[in-house]
């Protein structure tokens, strides 16, 4: 153990909480989202999921995001994974869930103009961001 530092100060982290979930329809298949024009990363392919709030737990969060994202109301939801980065100059800790969706009829939000539901080869095969792709791979393990 150091010696007591009387001087010291202690610095104050502050970084993004974050959840993303791979939804599984009954027919194993996952469900991706085409990211809309009104959003950063247009048309690229996303996992539903956004920001925790401040005083939420990210497991409540994940069941609103997915929710208000795809109309989907998720169960059997298990964690996955954490994926630290950095994006426009700030931190974030990305929690990676997998969950079961029983009625899997999507309704997006404007944050999202299509979906696809893809089999686990499909998936592997897409671009996605580093951080979305540490959840997939997390699942297929």
């Amino acid at each position: 153990m150091s010696e007591y530092d009387p001087n010291h100060i202690p610095i104050h982290v502050y970084f993004l909480l974050c959840v993303k979930v791979i939804i599984i329809n009954d027919n194993n298949e996952m469900l991706l989202l085409k990211r809309s024009d009104k959003t950063s990363r247009a048309h690229g392919w996303d996992l539903a999921g956004g920001g925790v709030d401040k005083g939420e737990d990210p497991l409540d969060a994940v069941v609103r995001e997915s929710l208000e994202e795809t109309g989907l109301l998720i169960d059997n939801i298990r964690m996955l994974s954490t994926f630290h980065g950095n994006t426009d100059g700030g931190e974030f800790v990305m929690i990676g869930y997998v969950a079961h969706v029983g009625d899997d009829r999507v309704r997006l939000s404007w944050e999202h103009e299509s979906h696809e539901w893809m089999s686990i080869e499909e998936v592997e095969h897409i671009e996605l961001p580093q951080a979305h792709r540490s959840i997939v791979d997390a699942y297929l393990i």
